[in-house]
């Protein structure tokens, strides 16, 4: 819907801000024009005269001279579960690739590529102005599952997300990899609004990969044992070719083939495997206020059941974010949130004997998941390994455990105080905690275990725990200075200081008495194994920016950030200069563009920017050889 209005008339070299209630404010420059016609957009309508959220505050996007990208639509009934998922194809320039089709799994982030082989590549996250490094710090025990700090976020409290591409200067050592700014949920107006949503979905089972018949496979199998030397008669003679069904004989034996039942099924264990299923989501959020506070409360639960059998997932959210006006000079900001999320996941990836997926496609199709007698009767007890060594799926769904939990907080806290006129300061100090634990059992039978060096394996255990913790401030005082009517110059002095804590520990188990005894400490004594890792970094940064306007036309921003890291070498010095500059033309409020109606935005802009990656290993820098395996 468009609206237009008259009004009376600016100087002719300047730029208009009209706006309207329930309408997007449009920036509008007169050009020496007489008369001017406006059209306002209704609020949520993507335009190019947004306000976006930078790292200094927010700026029209016409204004900007990086390249950034903005995400702010509306997540209420948004399907996807984290950021990640939900930035997936919606941000030019930045490439998502999640780690599996499992719900909940996180993803790996690259802005216009991939920048390093050695070095972790994933942009760094500022989760309402708090620093968060983009990555996870141990390694988990079920393979193909990563979890991330996005992952923690619900989207619904997601409420606006800016990815800058360049000019990321302004953190330094940490902005190689681009930077993501996350806003969550905030109260825009005073009125009490109470939101309540219930959503549920069924997840479909997808296509069946083709596979061999029980015939083909059969077929293929004589083709292969034949090649390998035997004879027809010895072909004939294995008891998956052998089709002589038995028959009990007077003495009590029988005589044929006494596994005809075993090998003679017609099985698909794609149906075995995959099964449709449900999910859930509710939700509460409360927003509202009065003149001294604004509030925003958000809780949320989620269950999703997989298409595996037996897979699932659940989280738990709660946010706190509340505005607060304490004096005319001084004001708070709080961010507040606690995420608890459990998994009952199974293995993905190229591990085929604990891998459901890669078991079933693998699996011989005249193979059952059951057992059968010598009678064709079949037993509620599940098949062991064949012999070929594949597991049984059915075997990896229902009796092996492999369980994923976490928790964590993530808060801040932030004082702004106006100091005199244009000239604030603020500080902000954020904690982030977050713990994650892993169990797993699996079984004898069924699965076919890979053996130690010293044993042959029956059954094992896993556990792992992973703890996090990371303090930070950012501390920076601002000035805006108006002059000359035509001229604005922002500058910003800032010092962010952050430390992390870090321990990863893990453990495993063989060989218990037998399935029924699936904690730790019930394997056998001289076959366990355990590890982990531990460490600490930190990360200093003095920065100043300064952005100059003229007439809302010309633009030019300078940044230098001076970082100390601890994961920097003997040989650097303590701090590191990362300087910026960039400038930008918005041809399109010039006065030989006024009568370019049909063009809104047409804006020049060019930069230099230098930035660094010190996500190396917090001890990387200390060592001189390495081992590396050149055989395979």
């Amino acid at each position: 819907m468009k609206d237009s209005s008259r009004s009376g008339f600016p100087p002719k070299d300047v730029e208009i801000t009209v706006t309207g209630p329930g309408y997007q404010q449009k920036l509008v420059a007169v050009k020496g024009r007489d008369h001017l016609e406006v059209f306002l957009h209704e609020e949520g309508y993507n335009t190019v005269f947004k306000s976006v959220l930078t790292p200094l505050g927010e700026v029209n996007n016409s204004h900007i001279t990086h390249a950034v990208s903005m995400y702010d639509r509306d997540n209420s009934l948004s399907v996807a579960i984290s950021g990640e998922e939900l930035l997936q194809g919606n941000i030019a320039g930045l490439n998502v690739l999640l780690r599996s089709g499992m719900d909940g799994v996180g993803g790996n982030m690259y802005i216009r590529g991939f920048n390093s082989i050695y070095a972790n590549s994933q942009p760094l996250l500022v989760i309402d102005g708090m620093t968060v490094e983009n990555q996870s710090t141990g390694v988990s025990l079920i393979d193909g599952f990563l979890s991330t700090p996005l992952g923690a976020i619900d989207v619904k409290d997601i409420q606006r997300i800016t990815v800058i591409k360049d000019g990321t200067s302004l953190y330094g050592v940490k902005g190689g990899n681009g930077v993501i700014l996350v806003e969550t949920l905030r109260s825009k107006e005073m009125a009490t609004k109470i939101d309540i949503r219930a959503m549920g979905g069924m997840n479909m089972t997808p296509s069946r990969i083709p596979v061999l018949s029980a015939s083909d496979y059969r077929k293929y199998l004589v083709d292969l044992y034949q090649s390998a030397g035997y004879t027809g008669e010895q072909v004939q003679n294995l008891p998956f070719i052998n089709q002589e069904k038995p028959t009990l004989l007077d003495n009590g034996l029988y005589e044929g083939n006494t596994e005809y039942y075993r090998y003679n099924q017609h099985t698909n264990w794609q149906d075995e495997l995959f099964t449709e299923s449900f999910k859930q989501n509710y939700s509460l959020t409360v927003t509202g206020g009065d003149n001294i506070a604004v509030y925003a409360l958000a809780l949320g639960y989620q269950i999703n059941e997989s298409l595996i059998k037996g897979n699932d997932y659940s989280r738990f959210n709660a946010r706190v974010n509340t505005d607060i006006e304490m004096t005319d000079r001084l004001s708070m900001r709080t961010n507040m949130s606690f995420v608890y999320g459990k998994r009952n996941l199974t293995d993905e990836g190229g591990i085929s004997s604990t891998n459901p997926i890669y078991a079933a496609l693998m699996k011989s199709p005249f193979l059952s998941p059951n057992v059968y007698d010598t009678q064709g009767n079949v037993s509620p007890k599940l098949e062991d390994v064949d012999i070929w060594g594949f597991s049984n799926s059915n075997a990896i769904t229902e009796n092996a455990m492999q369980e994923n939990s976490n928790y964590g907080f993530l808060g801040s806290v932030e004082l702004r105080y106006k100091v005199w006129r244009e000239l604030n300061f603020s500080s902000l100090v954020g904690l982030r905690f977050y713990k994650e634990r892993e169990r797993i059992f699996l079984p004898e039978n069924g699965i076919a275990h890979a053996d130690l060096p010293t044993s042959v394996v029956t059954n094992s255990m896993q556990q792992r725990v992973e703890r996090m913790m990371s303090l930070s401030n950012e501390t920076r005082i601002n000035y805006l200075f108006k002059f000359a009517h035509n001229h604005s110059l922002d500058a910003t002095l800032g010092f962010r200081y952050q430390h992390n804590k870090a321990e990863d520990d893990w453990a495993k188990g063989y060989n218990s008495p037998s399935d029924e005894f699936v904690s730790l400490g019930t394997g056998l004594n001289a076959l366990s194994q355990m590890g982990g890792s531990i460490g600490s970094w930190n990360w200093m940064a003095l920065y100043a920016n300064a952005s100059y306007s003229l007439k809302n036309r010309y633009f030019l921003s300078t940044t230098a950030s001076f970082d100390a890291s601890s994961r920097y070498g003997e040989d650097i010095g303590t701090f590191q200069l990362f300087p910026a500059v960039s400038a930008a033309w918005l041809l399109s409020s010039e006065k030989f563009m006024r009568d370019a109606d049909f063009m809104d935005l047409l804006k020049v802009r060019a930069g230099y920017s230098v930035s660094g990656n010190d996500d190396i290993g917090n001890y990387t820098s200390r060592h001189y050889y390495t081992s590396q395996n050149l055989l395979g």
